[in-house]
């Protein structure tokens, strides 16, 4: 029998698988392949992860992995100091993307 608090739940379930998406899909978006050939040695992120000994799939995969590993791995295989320098610099490489395809239109 479905309650309301069912309904509810299966709607937060719902919401919150939606949002993991898009949070990945944000992530992979900013780590594009183009940027992550220019700073790495790996044509995309998944492959990086890959090469990490990394599986991931969902936001959640990724999430599991333990810091400090990962910004090692960050540093020694990127132009960047560790994991946060790295999304700081595909947040610039972004922002400036999109300020130049405004100057130019």
């Amino acid at each position: 029998m479905e309650t309301k608090d069912t309904v509810h739940y299966e709607s937060l379930t719902e919401a919150a698988k939606r949002l993991a998406e898009t949070r990945r899909s944000l992530l992979l978006d900013l780590l594009n392949p183009a940027f992550m050939s220019r700073h790495s040695r790996s044509p995309d992120f998944i492959t990086f992860c890959e090469s990490a000994g990394y599986d991931v799939h969902t936001i959640e995969d990724f999430e599991s992995v333990a810091d400090e590993q990962w910004d090692a791995f960050v540093a020694a295989n990127t132009d960047f100091a560790d994991w946060a320098d790295m999304q700081a610099g595909a947040v610039a490489a972004q922002a400036s993307e999109q300020l130049l395809k405004v100057i130019k239109d």
